[in-house]
Order: structure tokens, then sequence, then C-alpha cells
């Protein structure tokens, strides 16, 4: 188990100029990561993806708040 731990760590870091090492799903990249079944532009190899499209699941619901968000000021 702490072999998968430390081999994730590995295959799925990377560096973020300014902010330093972060986890390659965190930047959200549909090049390297993404599903085409979840509405990706990319597929990339199965074992690179995240399970079951949470990717591409995380990204529609941060663009969907900062949507929403923009246009409640819109509003008021």
């Amino acid at each position: 188990r702490v072999d998968d731990i430390l081999q994730f760590i590995t295959d799925f870091t990377v560096d973020v100029e300014g902010v330093g090492d972060v986890c390659s799903f965190s930047v959200i990249d549909f090049q390297k990561h993404g599903n085409s079944s979840y509405g990706s532009p990319y597929d990339s190899p199965r074992n690179q993806r995240s399970s079951q499209g949470k990717l591409e699941k995380s990204f529609l619901r941060y663009v969907h708040d900062r949507y929403h968000h923009s246009h409640e000021t819109d509003l008021k």
C-alpha cells in the first residue's frame, strides 16, 4: 500500500512555477488526464485518467460556480 502511494506521488506530481509541486490533477490538464467519455476534447491513456470523469466534473462545477456567482453580483 505504501509503495502504491509513493508511486502515485512520483507519477502525478508536477511543478507549477511560483507554487511548487502539486498533484497534476489539480491543474486540470485535460490533455494529460482527459476522458472523452465525459466531454474532454482529449482521450488520455486509461492509467492517466481520473475515475468516472472526476476531473471533468470538477472543472464543470468550478466553472458553474464562478459563472453563477458573477451573475448574482450583476443582479444586485
